[in-house]
Order: structure tokens, then sequence, then C-alpha cells
């Protein structure tokens, strides 16, 4: 099936048990996806704010109160972000910039004038070989790795009549997401992988796509595909089979210090607005599958919450299982797609 580039979009997330309780969720008017107030759009927002001023050639005076409250908030989002990562470009250039005009590391409100120098900044900085080398190639990378992914599910449903998709955020509670380094969350989800063989929790199960974010209040978290052969497990029961997955993450593999959120619980949600790409899905229905592929993938691979960590720039922030073994006979009728 054709594959197409990745749209941009908020994520759904339901609350599960060890979520934070705190945190009110907010609806996205222009999708009707939720996400958190304090976490999920904050990096989000911020990549898209550096791309929309950068390429601004004047500012009115009308415009600058607003532009100081947003340079104000991310100030402090960016003092948030540990120093031993590195991010996206566009968060990147707001971090140069900022500091070269004085508004970082020291975080202090801003003043107007000083607003005004990091505009002017941020577009001459937006202008350079460098930074516009460094936008082709994160593009190019997350174009190239979404397209592979999709090749990986269309793959998946080749060898599969259907497919029950899991879609999960496992993480940690909240006082334990400055605990909590990157080597020990990755640590804890290579041991969730690995334990896949010997538990009947991932009977069936025959792929998974995998990505490590950095947000604000959650820390480094896990988006999490998992993919089931349906035709052994009960496509009606994946709202509590990403339960316990994720009752398993928080209990067992965190041993306590775990929180997750069963986006499989607003499914309802996902189908009403005609973006539905999980659940059991058969290998004909192709709305769902682009749905899988251009909402849910394409959340995935989106570039805004990216990371790496600075002394380990090819770590895996995003990885997939093994395609499946080619099939030298099919047996049986022929599909017809209905």
């Amino acid at each position: 099936m054709q594959t197409n580039r990745p749209f941009k979009f908020d994520s759904l997330q339901q609350q599960g048990n060890g979520s934070f309780d705190d945190q009110e969720p907010v609806t996205n008017v222009s999708n009707g996806y939720q996400g958190l107030s304090l976490d999920s759009e904050y990096l989000d927002d911020l990549q898209a704010w550096v791309q929309t001023l950068a390429k601004k050639e004047s500012m009115i005076d009308s415009d600058m109160t607003m532009v100081q409250a947003d340079i104000d908030r991310y100030l402090d989002v960016i003092a948030k972000l540990p120093n031993e990562y590195v991010y996206s470009p566009c968060i990147e250039a707001f971090i140069a910039c900022s500091q070269e005009v004085g508004l970082l590391p020291a975080c202090f409100l801003s003043t107007i004038q000083q607003c005004n120098e990091l505009l002017v900044r941020l577009r001459q900085y937006c202008q350079t070989e460098h930074f516009r080398e460094a936008v082709r190639i994160a593009e190019r990378e997350a174009d190239k790795r979404y397209r592979d992914y999709a090749r990986y599910i269309d793959a998946l449903f080749d060898r599969n009549d259907r497919i029950i998709v899991l879609r999960l955020d496992l993480s940690y509670q909240k006082i334990y997401t400055r605990q909590i380094t990157l080597s020990k969350a990755m640590s804890d989800m290579e041991r969730f992988l690995n334990n896949r063989r010997n538990n009947q929790l991932f009977k069936s199960n025959i792929g998974y796509i995998l990505k490590t974010e950095y947000g604000i209040e959650r820390g480094i978290h896990f988006h999490v595909l998992l993919f089931f052969n349906g035709s052994q497990r009960r496509g009606a029961s994946h709202v509590h089979h990403a339960q316990q997955i994720g009752e398993y993450w928080c209990n067992e593999v965190t041993m306590g210090q775990g929180s997750y959120w069963n986006c499989n619980q607003n499914i309802e949600e996902f189908k009403m607005r005609g973006r539905c790409g999980i659940g059991e899905i058969h290998w004909s229905e192709t709305d769902l599958r682009r749905h899988l592929r251009d909402y849910v993938l394409g959340y995935l691979c989106k570039l805004g919450q990216s990371f790496k960590p600075r002394q380990f720039s090819k770590a895996r922030m995003i990885r997939r299982g093994a395609f499946p073994a080619e099939q030298q006979i099919r047996l049986g009728r022929p599909r017809n797609v209905k």
C-alpha cells in the first residue's frame, strides 16, 4: 500500500492507574485529541513558535505583549530541560539565541528590547546554512523512518489477516521523574521487551514500535505500539489487554514506580472523529490502516519532543521489531478487498 508523509497532530491520551492525577487534561479544539496541558504540548508548541516567528519580517507593537508572554513561558520550559540531551533544531536554535541575548541561563523575565533582539537573532540564525542543513537532515531522517515503519506495518498485515493494535504511553510517576535517568529508563524498557518471550500477556505478539521522548513534567517516557495476531487473541478485549500491560509495566517492570496511559480506552472517540487506527483491524480495512499510518504512526515520528543524549548520539530513540520472514507460498484463497 502507498505510504504518505506523516501528519502532525496532538496525541489522545487516557489516564490509567499510577498516572498524574493532579494534571488536568485539555482538549485540542482543532482535532479533538487530548493531551497533558503541562507536558505533551510544550516542546511541540515551542518548535512551532520558532518556525513561525523566525519567518516574520516585522512585528507590530500590538504583538509584542503576547510575544513577550510566549518568550517568558518558553524560557521557563527551557530551564527545565536537562543539558545532557540534544533536542530538535528549532529548540536548539531558541536555546542558542536566548543565550546570545542574555535571556539564558539566568532565565529572568524578558524585556521588550530583549524580545526584539531575540526575534532578530532567531531570524538571522534560521537563515544560516548550518540551521537549514540541520532541519533538512532531521526532516529527512524522520521521513525516511516514517516510510520504513509504514512498510513494516504493511508487512505485518501481509502475513496476518487481523491485527490487534495496542497504543500505550509508558512512563514514571511524577515523584520519580527527576530520579529516572535515560540509562535506567532504557534498562526498564529492555526488560519489558525481553520479557515478552515468557509472559502470557504477550502471547501472539508479532511486532512493536517504540519511541523514547522527554517531556517537561513526565521526564523520560515511551510511546509504544504493540501488534498482536488477531486470529489468536480476542479483538474485543483490546482495552482490557492494554490495561493489563500498563499494570505490568507499573507494578512489575518498574517495581511500583511506573505510570501509563491506555489510549485504546478512547477508541470510540477516535471512531467518532474518523481517526481510529487502533484496536482490531482486518487487513482489508484500508481506512483503518491508513489512520494507523497517518495519525498513530505519524505522531510517533514527529520531531517536537525528540531528543538524543549528547554523549551517545547514535542511541536509538525510536525503533521497531524485525520485519516478518518472507512467506514462500501463501495458502488458501487469494485476498479480495471488498
